[in-house]
C-alpha cells in the first residue's frame, strides 16, 4: 500500500499525484522495461537522510511507549497506526523472540537498516537480551543513523559488514535493490549462523522476476530508483540451495500498484534459518 493511501487525506491525494507526473513525468511505481540500464539516482541522496533523521524523534517515542508497534518512520506527524505497518512490526517482533530464544546476547546485522529505525524494535522484542546491532547502508544514510541511533554500529563497507557470523541478518525492504540479488544472497548467508530473515519486499507467484522504478516524491524522498519485483520461487529455491531452510513465511501488505507490470505484487516476508544438515 503507498505512502499516498496510508498518510494523505483522500482530497489530496490526487494533486499530490499530479505533482509527482509534472516532476518525475511518470507513475510512482512502473515496470522497467530497460531493467537495471533504466537511469537512477538511488538512495545516497541527501533528501533520504534529511527526512528520515528529521522523523526519528517522533519514531522512537512512539516506540517508547503503549501505542501499537508499526513501521511507517516515514510519517512527519507522530505515531500512525497501519495494518500493514503493525504486520510488519510484529513480524519482525517474531522473528527477533525466535532467534533470541536461550539467549543472552545477540548478534544482529541489518541489511538496508537506514538510520537505525529497526534496533528500537528488536529491544522492545527482547527487553532480556544484549543486542549487538550492525546495519549496513549508503554513506549520507549511516551518517545520518550514528548521530541518532545510540549503541549500532553503521558502516557503508560491504566486507565490513558481512565479516563474522551473525545470529540473525535482517533484509527488510533491501534486497530487491540489490541488481545481483542472487550475489546478495549468498553473501549474507555465508555470513549467518543463525536466522535470515528477508521481508517488505513486493513479490510475484505466476509472472517471472522483474524490474521497477520507483519515484518516492510522497515520502518526501527527491529521487528514483530501481528494484526487483521478485518470483517467490525464485526467490525461496535460492536462499534454500545457499544452505538455508525456510522456517516460516510473513503476509505483510497489498503492494504497490506498479503501471505496466505484468502482475501485481503483494508485501511478503520469509524467515529462513542454516541448515545444519548442509
Amino acid at each position: 500500500m503507498t505512502f499516498l493511501r496510508h498518510f494523505v487525506p483522500r482530497a489530496l491525494r490526487p494533486p499530490l499525484r499530479r505533482l509527482a507526473r509534472r516532476v518525475f513525468g511518470r507513475s510512482t511505481w512502473e515496470a522497467a522495461p530497460r531493467g537495471w540500464d533504466t537511469p537512477q539516482r538511488g538512495w545516497d541522496v541527501a533528501s533520504i537522510a534529511a527526512v528520515q533523521k528529521d522523523r526519528w524523534p517522533h519514531y522512537a517515542a512512539a516506540i517508547a511507549g503503549t501505542a501499537p508497534l508499526t513501521i511507517p518512520h516515514e510519517h512527519d506527524r507522530g505515531h500512525i497506526v497501519t495494518i500493514g505497518g503493525h504486520n510488519a512490526a510484529l513480524s519482525f517482533a517474531y522473528v527477533v523472540a525466535t532467534a533470541a530464544a536461550d539467549k543472552r546476547r545477540l548478534r544482529i546485522l541489518d541489511w538496508g537498516g537506514g538510520i537505525g529505525h529497526y534496533v528500537l524494535l528488536a529491544r522492545a522484542a527482547a527487553p532480556g537480551v544484549d543486542i549487538d546491532y550492525v546495519v549496513y547502508d549508503v554513506p549520507l544514510i549511516s551518517d545520518a543513523g550514528r548521530e541518532l541511533a545510540a549503541g549500532v554500529a553503521f558502516t557503508s563497507d560491504r566486507a565490513e559488514a558481512l565479516n563474522g557470523a551473525y545470529d540473525l541478518i535482517v533484509a527488510s525492504s533491501s534486497l530487491w535493490y540489490e541488481r545481483d540479488w542472487r550475489a546478495a544472497i549468498d553473501r549474507l548467508a555465508a555470513s549467518c549462523a543463525g536466522y535470515l530473515y528477508i521481508t517488505r519486499m513486493g513479490i510475484v507467484k505466476e509472472s517471472p522476476s522483474f524490474v521497477s522504478i520507483q519515484r518516492p516524491l510522497e515520502a518526501g524522498y527527491v529521487t528514483e530508483y530501481l528494484c526487483w519485483i521478485l518470483n517467490e520461487n525464485d526467490l525461496v529455491s535460492h536462499v534454500r540451495s545457499a544452505g538455508m531452510e525456510l522456517v516460516r513465511e510473513f503476509l505483510i501488505d497489498h503492494g504497490p500498484r506498479i503501471r505496466r507490470a505484468p502482475e501485481q505484487p503483494v508485501m511478503r516476508g520469509y524467515l529462513f534459518r542454516r541448515n545444519l544438515g548442509c
